[in-house]
């Protein structure tokens, strides 16, 4: 050991490098694995064709770390034994790699440090990883392929990165909402969301009522796929379809908030021909849907729904409402009786 000028013996020592590290371009078919290698539990095939997609897409970001072999010509591998399995899947010729001095160990306790001492990506770091992509000018598609995701996923993701950066923050510190919790704030425009974290906001140092939260953002949903309407009825009562990226892939997740309309198109829809509306006073006219006589409908406490029509012209004439004086001469006769 070499000690540093002008430092009493006992002090901090620096040890004195022999062989530094140098980067060099290597084919990744003559690398050794390393017996001593920490990780010996095969990696899962999902985690593999993930790590391959990217290596695909970009390559090999992080070199591998290897040693000259002890009594041989060749180099083990100390650090990155699936970086180098995929980059020969890959079909690579070269890949770049940081060659150190081999320890006495043959690199056990380095390889359990480089394993133990990762530490993952935060969730909202990855969310916002991935809008950052897409502003610079990354296609969600090309995303896809290189992260080896669904589409759908990284629309999800970056759904989750617009989540008002506030909220972000707290999620950033470990405290994150449930699914369905999450579920239902990302669907809520920021201007809602900023109105519900405002009343909602955590002391610093507490956590959030993400229940609360999500509680002030939620919604009632109706969704496509219980419609028995058609693109006609949607456009006449101004239903917007959204797509809940949360849901099941396997099946239609578009959906609307707008319950009243919902309802009355599914009404409309129902009707059993057009002759039909018109016997009921419902046909759309020029006006739309919203015309004198068109069933309108109400939600009660309970929510049973309920039909409340409107009196028709048609109506008017053949039931004349009661006078209201004679029902008072009714009550006059009795109690004269």
């Amino acid at each position: 050991m070499k000690t540093r000028e002008g430092q009493a013996e006992g002090r901090v020592q620096i040890p004195e490098k022999k062989h530094p590290m140098q980067l060099m371009k290597v084919d990744p078919r003559a690398l050794k694995d390393n017996p001593d290698n920490t990780r010996q539990s095969k990696s899962t095939p999902q985690a593999d064709a993930l790590l391959l997609a990217t290596i695909k897409a970009v390559g090999v970001i992080q070199p591998p770390v290897i040693f000259p072999e002890a009594g041989g010509n060749g180099y083990v591998i100390e650090a990155g034994h699936r970086r180098t399995r995929m980059a020969i899947a890959a079909g690579l010729e070269e890949i770049d790699v940081i060659v150190v001095e081999a320890a006495n160990d043959n690199g056990a306790m380095r390889s359990m440090v480089e394993n133990i001492a990762r530490e993952p990506l935060n969730p909202v770091d990855q969310w916002r990883g991935i809008e950052r992509l897409v502003a610079l000018g990354w296609t969600e598609e090309a995303i896809a392929v290189a992260l080896a995701l669904p589409v759908r996923q990284i629309r999800k993701l970056r759904l989750l990165a617009n989540v008002l950066p506030s909220m972000l923050d707290q999620m950033a510190k470990g405290d994150m909402p449930n699914e369905q919790q999450l579920r239902t704030i990302a669907a809520a425009s920021n201007d809602e969301q900023k109105e519900v974290w405002k009343a909602h906001k955590p002391k610093k140092g507490d956590t959030a009522a993400w229940w609360q939260i999500a509680n002030g953002l939620s919604k009632t949903r109706m969704y496509a796929r219980d419609a028995s309407f058609g693109d006609d009825l949607r456009l006449a009562y101004g239903i917007e379809w959204a797509e809940d990226l949360f849901g099941p892939a396997d099946q239609d997740n578009r959906y609307t908030t707008n319950v009243e309309a919902f309802l009355g198109a599914q009404l409309d829809g129902e009707q059993p021909s057009e002759k039909g509306r018109h016997r009921r006073g419902q046909q759309l006219g020029p006006a739309g849907p919203a015309q004198e006589g068109r069933t309108r409908l109400r939600q009660t406490g309970q929510g049973r729904l309920h039909r409340d029509v409107s009196r028709s012209r048609r109506q008017g004439a053949e039931r004349p409402l009661p006078d209201a004086g004679a029902k008072e001469n009714r009550w006059a006769v009795r109690s004269r009786r």
